[in-house]
């Protein structure tokens, strides 16, 4: 796969706008009846149908650059921003860092798109952060804004999520440089996005858990901001990623929406998580100031 991958892209430089394309491509026999134009349905055997489709190609739409190119990287600066601020001001702070490890993977996440789209070079890349963020984001499940009591008692747990998503990333990354099949791409990096999900579900849920039982006003609107920002991505991320899950079940159930449309969503969590970081010594001075 990855020879042909770089065939096809040695190919395409050779190629500019106004160009016509011939691709031939198999589909399976039954879908190939749908389109008899594109496919030689006299040639059908062992349920596929070879078919061959032209495209004559044309210079990226400007709705598709900024979709695609100009939101997601507006957005990984402001990420990368974000982060940068953390570890200049709020160095000494686990949660800061970690917070700045996700916006730092939020950043990548989303310069990325593009590249995911197009030349696919910067994959492994790609994928590693985007576990990175997950990581952070479960580990913050058990550290923010204070640490839960198992983490005194049994400090081995706050290992847990480094662990885990080590071995997410090590078969992910193992699956993709082995890729057997080209149309199992999508099913490759959709793994470490539902872990990343997954782990900020995991934080939302244990910000709501504890919400009532924290122990000063600063942590409260902490944990409340930070919940708004995840609430505000949270729900089209989730329908975002059902629509890839629609698409690998039945290519006819697409829903409108990709990680250009959601990406500008995405700011709302670094720039609340960040806001609740930078409260922080606030939080140390009202402690000093109820102790006398």
């Amino acid at each position: 796969y990855g020879a042909a991958r770089a065939a096809f892209w040695t190919e395409m430089e050779t190629l500019s706008a106004g160009d016509t394309v011939d691709i031939g491509f198999i589909r399976a026999a039954d879908r190939a009846e749908a389109t008899p134009d594109l496919c030689n349905l006299g040639e059908s055997a062992g349920g596929y149908t070879p078919c061959e489709v032209s495209y004559t190609l044309q210079p990226l739409p400007g709705s598709d650059f900024l979709a695609y190119f100009a939101f997601p990287f507006t957005t990984a600066i402001i990420a990368l921003g974000v982060g940068l601020s953390l570890l200049v001001f709020r160095l000494k702070s686990i949660n800061a860092l970690l917070i700045a490890l996700f916006c730092v993977s939020l950043a990548v996440f989303s310069a990325g798109t593009f590249n995911n789209a197009t030349t696919h070079n910067f994959m492994f890349l790609w994928l590693a952060f985007v576990v990175f963020g997950g990581v952070a984001a479960l580990t913050l499940a058990l550290t923010f804004p204070t640490r839960l009591g198992i983490t005194y008692s049994q400090p081995v747990v706050l290992a847990v999520p480094a662990v885990v998503g080590g071995v997410v990333l090590a078969i992910n990354l193992y699956w993709y440089a082995t890729l057997p099949d080209p149309t199992q791409f999508t099913t490759v990096w959709q793994v470490p996005v539902t872990f990343a999900f997954l782990s900020f579900a995991a934080l939302a849920i244990s910000l709501l858990a504890r919400r009532r039982y924290v122990a000063s006003s600063i942590q409260r609107d902490q944990v409340n901001t930070t919940l708004i920002g995840i609430g505000l991505a949270i729900v089209p991320i989730f329908l975002w990623m059902l629509s890839n899950i629609a698409l690998v079940i039945d290519s006819s159930l697409v829903l409108p929406l990709n990680s250009a449309t959601v990406m500008p969503f995405f700011i709302s969590i670094p720039v609340s998580m960040a806001y609740a970081a930078f409260q922080y010594p606030a939080q140390r001075s009202e402690r000093i100031l109820s102790r006398g």
